[in-house]
């Protein structure tokens, strides 16, 4: 019992740290193309990643229902193929025509570079769809990887896929590369990298049992997929919509190096809700381990809730105390003006950090209870709040920040008087 709780512990800790590093790079190879280049390089890098996080949101979606039935390829490898296979399908096929619709939406970003004469949206483009492709397809690996209880080994094959894709891009960029060049790279690398991951997880179920097959019984999983497979992922999906709408907006409205105020605040954000992302897989089954062991679990609140609550607001605490405490640094390391409007704009958003980490717990309860279709309406609040206020303040980074801070307020509102309703 030691010694399995022992290895249980080592390979959570693999995990977090795995994946905090993938998290990370991103933030220090925005740092990187400041320094070698210019804000601009900066902002359309990291507008380009909140579109990537958008569509890979979209192409993944219902593939996670799919995939979690997916326990062991030694139980029912048939099943577990086919499962596997059907998210496999999803992903591509929907990435496919999202990537196809992208075509209307790249020209429109402000992607700037240290050489306008020969920018062309071409690298845009493609560093959006090998991109999102491969975080995509590494979302299914690494799914698959922890539930076949490999946690340390997806926490240490996210920080490889990701480090080797950064790393890349490290390389090009200190030999005077574009920054065009410089994407294109870290997209290539990434999809490629994930790709060998995908195949070297699932390269027996292929072979054993044919791509024929496999797609067979994925396109029977498909047809008879219900709605609860896709509701979870439309949360996501708004959530995503609102970051790149606003990013958007004020990358427009504003300059470049103004813009990166708030783009190091959303990179800062991310961040933020690293941890309480992470515990929310933890917690979220035992809660629902708890809830069937009630009989009116729709009225019960259990303590391991009361703990998320208090834990999720510690963190974003301290976090947003990090972040206070490190504005000298941050201003000095992305060149930023030191007024007061910046240190302001990047410690908001860290305020946003905050309220969607308590945000979290209720949303955690709703899926507990397999109450979907509230939280797309909390969604919903979420984006009409933040861009409706940043929309009628211009889109300065101010607002956009300000805007982030009462959307997730009025959904905390909305969500906990539907929780108390619920409690009645």
């Amino acid at each position: 019992m030691l010694a399995t709780a022992r290895r249980y512990f080592t390979h959570s800790i693999l995990l977090i740290f795995g994946t905090g590093i993938s998290k990370l790079l991103p933030l220090l190879f925005g740092i990187l193309l400041i320094h070698l280049y210019n804000h601009e390089a900066y902002d359309s890098f990291v507008l380009l990643m909140s579109l990537c996080a958008f569509v890979s949101a979209i192409a993944t979606m219902g593939s996670s229902i799919n995939l979690i039935s997916a326990t062991s390829f030694d139980r029912d490898g048939g099943k577990a193929a086919a499962n596997i296979s059907a998210a496999s399908m999803i992903t591509v096929c929907v990435g496919i025509v999202i990537a196809c619709l992208a075509l209307f939406f790249v020209p429109t970003l402000r992607v700037s570079t240290s050489h306008p004469e020969i920018y062309s949206p071409f690298f845009s483009y493609f560093f959006l769809v090998v991109y999102a492709g491969g975080i995509s397809v590494m979302q299914i690996a690494v799914t698959q990887l922890n539930h076949r209880r490999a946690t340390h080994k997806a926490g240490l094959a996210t920080m490889m896929v990701i480090g080797s894709a950064y790393g890349a891009g490290v390389v090009t960029a200190y030999y005077g590369a574009t920054i065009e060049h410089v994407l294109a790279c870290v997209g290539g690398i990434l999809v490629f990298s994930t790709f060998m991951l995908y195949w070297r997880i699932n390269r027996k179920a292929y072979r054993a049992l044919g791509f024929l097959s496999l797609y067979r019984q994925a396109a029977a999983s498909l047809y008879h997929q219900r709605a609860d497979y896709w509701l979870p992922s439309v949360f996501s999906i708004i959530i995503l919509l609102t970051q790149y709408t606003v990013l958007n907006g004020v990358s427009h409205a504003n300059n470049a190096i103004d813009g990166s105020a708030f783009s190091v605040g959303v990179q800062l954000f991310a961040i933020g809700l690293f941890v309480p992302g992470i515990l929310g897989h933890v917690i979220v089954p035992i809660s629902t381990l708890i809830r069937d062991e009630v009989a009116a679990p729709v009225r019960f609140i259990s303590s391991i809730e009361c703990v998320s609550l208090v834990l999720y607001s510690l963190i974003g605490l301290v976090w947003l105390a990090l972040v206070w405490l490190g504005l000298d640094l941050i201003v000095a390391y992305y060149k930023l003006p030191d007024t007061q409007a910046v240190r302001d704009t990047i410690c908001l958003m860290q305020v946003a950090a905050l309220l969607a980490a308590i945000n979290a717990v209720i949303n955690q309860k709703f899926v507990t209870e397999r109450l979907f279709k509230p939280l797309a309406i909390f969604a919903f609040v979420l984006f009409i709040t933040t861009y409706a206020w940043a929309f009628t303040h211009g889109f300065s980074t101010l607002s956009a920040s300000i805007g982030f801070v009462l959307g997730y307020a009025v959904t905390i509102v909305v969500g906990g008087c539907t929780w108390l309703r619920m409690l009645r």
